[in-house]
Order: C-alpha cells, then structure tokens, then sequence
C-alpha cells in the first residue's frame, strides 16, 4: 500500500450508517450522512495530500464516495472498510484499503463482529484480491482474540497495523503476543485530523473533542508510575479518560493489563510525556461517552465501547522499543 502519514493526510467520515452491528463500535447513531458541501468548506481551509474514507461503512454511500472524490481530483484516496461490500470500482480507483480483520478462520470471530460465512467469504475476496493495497486493521480486544492470527497474516506477508479495544470493564485475558502489537510511542501521538459528516474538525473520531487542541489525559493516567510503559493511553487517552472517569474509581482492565506485563518487564520508553499532554477537561454535558448496546455471556457483562487506535506489530515478543508515529490512526 502507498504511504502516507497524519502529517499529510485528513480523514472524513462519510457516513455513520453501517451494514454491520459490531459490539464494540462507538457508533449508535447510524443515521448521519455526509454534507459534502460543508466537509469541502472546511477541507479547504486545510493542507493535506491524502484523505481517508471513514464510517460507519464508506460503501453503503457508494454515489456519495464517488461524487466527494470527483470533488477533489489529484489527491490520495484511502478506505477503511469492513470487506462486506464487494463494490470493486472505489477498491480499484483508491490507493489503500485499510481492511478490518480479527482471524483468518470464520469460527474465530469474536462475540463483537456481526457477520456470517457468507459476508466472511466477501471479506476474503476482497483480501485475495487486492492484498498489495491492503493493510489489514486488527483489533485486539481485552479478551478472545485470535492466537493464531499473527502467524498466518506473517505466513501471508501482510501489512498489519493492531487497535486497542478498549472497553469499560474489569475481565480480561489478553495474551502475551497481543499485549506485545500495542506500542508505545515517544512522545504521545496525536490521531490524525478528521473532518465529520456535518464538516466538523476534530481529532475525536466520535466529535466529543473537538478542534485542534490536545486530548484530555485523566489525572490517574498523569501520576500512575507506569505510564511510559502503557500503550493504551500512549495511543489514546481520550479513550482511557472517559473510561477511567465513567467507571468512578473501579480499575479498568487495561490498567491491570499494564501491571500485568510491566511485572514481567514488559514496558516501553517515552520521555516528555506530561509536557505534550492537556489537563483532563470534562466533555460537554451532553456528550456520551458509553455507547447503550451491553456484551454478555457467561463470563462477563460490560457496557462496550469502541477505541480505535492503529498500531502496527513489530518484532513479535519481547520488542519494545518505541517505533515512529503510526500513519493510520
């Protein structure tokens, strides 16, 4: 796939509407749709060379991605896409397709993902397909995730960049080699600009932080003397912050995860952290942060909320020297 980098790419959201109802999505309205009079305005006042196409699902809009694209001619185009929809001429006419995948194998979906076989099948063809322009986005959850997924995407020779899910809750069993895919970057990395249907500015995917300022990091972020060796608030600590402040002094699964592994010699390094980051601003009242849909099975109930964040594996276990700002999130 092409390169690029947040430096020099924006990603707009072009619909919120989805195929799917995956558990831990941060999406609940799916009913807002580009306005692509307004993204235009706002993207004009920005420099960029590169634009992402997001959702919800990019393809459920496919006349809307076709007419913003012809809106802006000689500029990268990228797609994240669930694989579902099998429209071959955007995958042919965009630079990258940044496919979410969590196994190679249909019975090792998690409880999150919503498809059958048969959208599975779609998602593999489209895979097969267009492997050299694919960078495959996979989500590590605090638990269930795939063993086996690492070695067949090397055995494949696959580019892939993995996403913290980081939900509310306290249960987890997140393996040694998943724990291992999330980085630690120096210093803290800044999501790439977004622009939202209605053609807001933000670096929130969800629009709750809005404009070009700093994330909010919570104090207990600030002062754990473990910080410099947590990957979830290194890539996003607006995600960790609303969690940690929602759940009201109970400790999410995520900072038992950093104890975990730091007790093993698991860290990374980064330095300077605290002079790059803001205080911990409460959000608009009427902003929400937990999405309503709950995850249940046996084992575990939680509210689920979705965390994007993109970290590419690197090394396998034991690695963990920082690497360079990621250029997907």
């Amino acid at each position: 796939m092409r390169a690029y980098s947040n430096s020099d790419t924006v990603g707009v959201h072009v619909t919120s509407s989805c195929n799917r109802r995956c558990g831990h999505c941060y999406q609940r309205n799916f009913t807002r749709d580009m306005n692509i009079d307004a993204v235009c305005r706002t993207l004009e006042g920005m420099e960029f060379a590169n634009i992402l196409l997001y959702g919800g699902e990019p393809l459920v809009r496919p006349f809307t991605v076709r007419s913003f694209m012809a809106r802006w001619p000689g500029r990268g185009f990228y797609l994240a896409a669930n694989g579902t929809v099998p429209d071959w001429e955007i995958y042919d006419r965009v630079d990258g397709i940044l496919l979410t995948l969590e196994s190679f194998l249909p019975q090792r979906q998690p409880r999150f993902r919503d498809f059958g076989r048969g959208a599975f099948r779609t998602i593999m063809t489209v895979l097969d397909r267009y492997a050299e322009k694919i960078r495959i986005l996979h989500n590590v959850y605090p638990y269930g995730n795939d063993p086996a997924f690492y070695r067949m995407a090397r055995l494949r020779g696959l580019d892939v960049a993995v996403y913290p899910v980081i939900i509310p809750g306290t249960e987890w069993d997140m393996d040694e080699e998943s724990f291992h895919s999330l980085r630690v970057f120096e210093p803290l990395v800044r999501p790439k600009r977004r622009v939202l249907e209605d053609g807001t500015a933000t670096r929130d995917m969800r629009g709750i932080y809005n404009g070009d300022n700093d994330l909010p990091v919570h104090d207990k972020c600030r002062t754990c003397g473990l910080l410099t060796a947590c990957p979830f608030v290194s890539m996003f600590p607006h995600f960790c912050h609303d969690v940690i402040r929602d759940m009201r002094g109970v400790e999410p699964w995520f900072c038992d995860c950093v104890k975990t592994f730091a007790e093993k010699g698991v860290s990374g390094g980064r330095e300077n952290f605290l002079e790059k980051v803001s205080p911990s601003p409460e959000p608009p009242s009427s902003s929400k942060t937990f999405i309503e849909g709950k995850h249940k099975d046996k084992r575990r109930n939680a509210t689920t909320m979705g965390v994007q964040g993109a970290l590419r594996p690197a090394g396998g276990p034991g690695a963990s020297s920082p690497r360079k700002e990621p250029d997907h999130v």
